[in-house]
């Protein structure tokens, strides 16, 4: 199969694989019942926001509805567009597009009727459509360019530098930690009420959290950020550098945390601005007086280690066990909550999928280090299968431990991301050691 069908299929496949995870997380958790008063809840759907001006709205659940139908319509309009396909025109692509997204937040809306726990709206319904109708604009206007281009820039990325493709992730993975719970605001009040409500007291700040917290959180997240931003291919092909890089990584710090005031429900820390930058600095101290090279299997069994315990240094904290047979009988997951994508469906916000995203592509991550460790290259039923498990067992440990935890809630959709994260992993390029080299003369200041 040639790349053009290969970028094809993939298109075909993204496309339904989201529409699918669309409908299946909408309907979760499948509790329908037939002695619900369905006329009673219709006609309570149709007198919701905008057809009642003074009904209530919530913010969160109209911005979530406005996200969510955009990649669909944009997947859908890129996708009868394309010429693999046999493309069509673009008021074509767009009247499919948007029929379909109508079509399919009908049908959620319906079935939610019918359901225990789920609310069924007009109000979702239009921002479902205009969601959709978004989407199908920019997949019309702009879906096959973009999508082709990706692809060529992916394909470059992973057979000339694919370390860029780690600090990109890398860089996503701390917006979204920034902007969650992604609730932006404008107004003025809101904005003002967030600045005075910073917390500009350094001391004060840091006294948040404990010291661990500060160091696995921040100050060695942005060590790792900034030595993976040192590695950034230019196109003259030579590095970025550490200073360069020490440059791009303060501001993009600065960037985030000042950007907070624009985020409802988070304020601005300056102890969070302080331990970043003391990351960059301790990676370009690093760069500075790493005179030998550590060899590629200490490197490798670094990132092994440090993977490790930082998922579950995130599962575990704050680390307020307590082992008690009842607490565990009643925190087990029981019944529906088996189900992928329960809880993270049920609390229906942006920052479950930002968690879910990322717990995808830690074990992505760890898997990745442990191939290149033992130059595991064969995609084989047997190593993806024992990529599930062991990526499985991690899920084990690190929910495990959260059913003794008082604070937080362990979720079987967490092992599943981690086995999908290794079962995925297995399937990206594994590119040679020696480009992991990070020697002084190669990483450059």
């Amino acid at each position: 199969m040639n790349s053009y069908n290969r970028d094809t299929s993939a298109l075909v496949w993204l496309t339904l694989g989201y529409f699918l995870l669309l409908v299946y997380a909408s309907l979760m958790p499948y509790d329908f019942s037939t002695k619900i008063d369905a006329p009673w809840v219709l006609r309570r759907a149709l007198r919701a926001w905008p057809v009642n001006p003074y009904a209530r709205v919530s913010g969160s659940d109209v911005f979530s509805n406005l996200l969510l139908y955009i990649p669909l319509g944009a997947l859908v309009a890129t996708s009868v567009r394309n010429k693999g396909l046999g493309g069509v025109g673009k008021l074509r692509a767009f009247a499919l597009a948007f029929v379909l997204c109508f079509c399919t937040s009908v049908g959620v809306e319906t079935l939610q009727i019918f359901s225990i726990s789920r609310t069924s709206s007009i109000t979702d319904l239009l921002m479902n459509t205009i969601s959709g109708a978004t989407g199908a604009v920019f997949g019309v206007l702009w879906g096959n360019q973009l999508w082709r281009r990706l692809n060529l820039e992916l394909r470059s990325r992973c057979q000339h530098s694919p370390l860029d493709l780690l600090t990109l992730i890398f860089a996503g993975l701390l917006a979204a930690d920034a902007m969650a719970p992604f609730m932006p605001t404008l107004l003025l009040s809101q904005v003002w009420r967030g600045l005075k409500a910073s917390e500009f007291n350094v001391i004060a700040g840091f006294s948040h959290h404990p010291w661990h917290w500060w160091l696995v959180t921040h100050i060695l997240v942005y060590m790792v950020f900034t030595l993976l931003s040192a590695q950034w291919q230019r196109q003259d092909t030579t590095k970025l550098g550490g200073y360069r890089a020490a440059i791009i990584c303060s501001l993009f710090a600065f960037a985030l945390e000042t950007s907070k005031i624009f985020i409802a429900s988070r304020v601005m820390n300056l102890s969070n601005l302080i331990a970043n930058l003391g990351g960059v600095l301790l990676a370009v101290v690093i760069i500075r007086s790493a005179g030998t090279s550590l060899s590629q299997k200490t490197k490798l069994n670094l990132g092994i280690f440090g993977s490790i315990t930082y998922i579950l240094y995130l599962g575990w904290v704050p680390f307020d066990f307590h082992f008690n047979a009842a607490l565990l009988a009643d925190r087990f997951p029981k019944g529906v909550e088996f189900l992928p994508l329960y809880h993270y469906a049920m609390g229906a916000s942006l920052n479950h999928v930002r968690l879910f995203v990322q717990t995808i592509l830690l074990s992505i991550t760890l898997v990745y280090f442990v191939r290149l460790r033992f130059d595991i290259r064969d995609k084989t039923i047997a190593n993806v299968t024992l990529a599930i498990i062991l990526t499985g067992l991690l899920g084990v440990l690190h929910e495990g431990g959260q059913l003794f935890l008082a604070s937080r809630t362990a979720s079987m959709t967490d092992i599943y991301s981690y086995m999908l994260g290794g079962a995925l992993s297995m399937w990206i390029p594994l590119f040679n050691t020696r480009n992991l080299d990070c020697a002084p003369n190669k990483i450059g200041t």
